[in-house]
């Protein structure tokens, strides 16, 4: 029976997306934990899973490892180091062999250690010490990070020891080649105040290059610390290599930097795309992106877009547009555009640059219970519109796309959420949950006024796919799978876009089982 649904599945898939990316299903089978993160070695069809058993607190970490959508190995994960229990930081692939990095804090000091597993998930190294640091009595103890370059040829182990209240804190970091050889390592104290600053994010490039991107901030008048971007000062983007650190300072005018993305090749230019803003007012204005040499500290192109109004209107309702045209009427400044996140940046062959982000924003809403005279809190989670855009050879955007989407949860974080993406030569690809009325028997998309939230039920929900065209910004959006047909929940969130393989793991679930699902494509970039 269990062949029959599956087989219903795959014809379901292969009817509705005749000449797209298709889903192979494994089978239905009971899970094996909660899922947390997909781990793909460089064969197709074979992967590693890492998962949480049992209660939150008597829980544990569980390895196991899928060949062609079956499980065929599992591993629990050890939390003890030389005898004390240690702490998780991470699992991932290295050399294509399962790798678990756990910390260990003893005494004035904090140490990283890496176990790893053979194929068989049997232990090949217990306890491998990659880094540590001391840090004084008393004081916060810090926290270790471990980034991977895009090609997996570079590691780097990094921590972060915060500083006492408005003092520095010190940032280090040890970069390793796959063969786990020390290739350089530093630890420095940024020249800011603590509580003036954040990290927007740490980058390892193919070369092995480290990066940190640290926001600024400023006192206002009154000398009264906001941490709100209109306080907003500068971005200041450290490289950090063997000579030492580089501070590149992101210059945008008046402008002020909301979220950013990096993105490299194998040579010594980075390229920094994010969405900015004016100083003196709240919203988000448009997109950006600097091309930069970073060992000649110099800038080599940059460019603007300004999302029009058009754009942000979309799709809005004519209450909404109401409000916009008094606002426009009064002469006051509109927030237009707001909870927008960076998703991605993709580098084309030909230099060019493809990115996407998000709306995505939570709301907190209190309600009185008239019998208890107590209120209840309740937190929704949007996950809205995608705004997708490319930057051509010439510097200049070649288009800018929205892709409409309309999913909203309650007090749940939002798992069914969001999106999964992948790219080939010629499109880019969104995957997300929507609601079957957006589209026709058919399965082609409705483009009306207003849209239908998206409905994670058994009778509404649908899988939706968007592929969008690198050279004329086209798409077209259509259903690949009715939940009613096939039973199962898409869950965008576990998904991992194995590009080294050109291909996705899916991941769906039905009440108390799980299915694995392939989505092959051709050679990206």
């Amino acid at each position: 029976m269990k062949y029959l649904f599956l087989l219903f599945v795959m014809l379901t898939f292969s009817s509705v997306m005749a000449q797209e990316p298709s889903i192979e299903w494994g089978e239905l089978k009971r899970k094996n934990g909660q899922v947390h993160r997909f781990m793909p070695t460089s064969s197709q069809n074979e992967f590693y899973a890492l998962r949480w058993t049992g209660g939150r607190i008597f829980g544990s970490y569980l390895l196991t490892k899928q060949i062609a959508l079956n499980t065929v190995a599992k591993k629990r994960v050890q939390m003890h180091i030389d005898g004390s229990i240690a702490n998780f930081v991470r699992a991932d692939l290295l050399n294509d062999q399962c790798a678990v990095f756990l910390s260990d804090i003893r005494g004035d000091s904090n140490r990283l250690y890496i176990r790893l597993y053979d194929e068989n998930l049997e232990e090949v190294v217990s306890e491998q010490k990659l880094a540590s640091y001391g840090f004084e009595k008393g004081s916060q103890k810090g926290a270790f990070g471990v980034r991977f370059s895009e090609n997996r040829k570079f590691l780097a182990v990094v921590w972060e020891k915060p500083g006492r209240r408005k003092s520095e804190h010190t940032y280090g970091y040890r970069v390793f080649n796959s063969s786990l050889v020390l290739q350089h390592e530093g630890e420095y104290k940024l020249p800011y105040r603590s509580d003036l600053s954040d990290i927007q994010g740490h980058y390892l490039s193919n070369r092995g290059d480290y990066f940190l991107a640290v926001t600024e901030f400023d006192l206002d008048s009154n000398r009264v610390l906001y941490r709100n971007q209109l306080y907003f000062k500068s971005l200041h983007l450290f490289h950090i290599d063997q000579t030492g650190l580089l501070d590149y300072e992101v210059e945008l005018d008046s402008k002020r930097i909301y979220t950013i993305t990096l993105s490299t090749d194998d040579s010594t230019l980075i390229n920094l795309s994010g969405l900015y803003g004016f100083r003196d007012e709240n919203g988000i204005r448009g997109v950006f992106y600097q091309k930069i040499d970073l060992i000649k500290e110099k800038k080599l192109d940059e460019g603007f877009r300004e999302l029009s109004t058009d754009i942000i209107t979309e799709g809005w309702s004519d209450r909404a547009l109401r409000r916009v045209k008094k606002w426009e009427e009064r002469g006051k400044d509109q927030p237009l555009f707001f909870n927008y996140e960076m998703r991605e940046t993709i580098t084309l062959p030909d230099s060019s640059i493809v990115g996407a982000m998000e709306q995505h924003f939570i709301q907190e809403r209190l309600t009185d219970v008239q019998q208890s005279g107590l209120s209840s809190n309740t937190f929704y989670y949007y996950y809205n519109d995608i705004v997708a855009y490319k930057i051509g050879q010439e510097g200049n955007f070649d288009w800018v796309k929205k892709i409409r989407k309309y999913q909203v949860s309650t007090n749940d974080g939002g798992p069914y959420s969001g999106y999964i993406s992948f790219y080939d030569s010629t499109n880019l690809y969104f995957l997300f949950n929507d609601h079957r009325d957006n589209y026709s028997p058919s399965g082609d998309f409705i483009d009306r006024e207003e849209i239908y939230i998206t409905n994670y039920g058994k009778r509404r929900n649908v899988i939706a796919l968007t592929n969008l065209d690198y050279e004329t910004g086209n798409s077209t959006r259509k259903v690949v799978q009715r939940r009613s047909e096939a039973g199962l929940l898409f869950v965008p969130k576990l998904c991992f876009n194995d590009h080294r393989n050109n291909q996705v793991i899916v991941y769906s679930i039905r009440g108390g089982r799980e299915a694995f699902g392939l989505i092959r494509y051709s050679g990206n970039r």
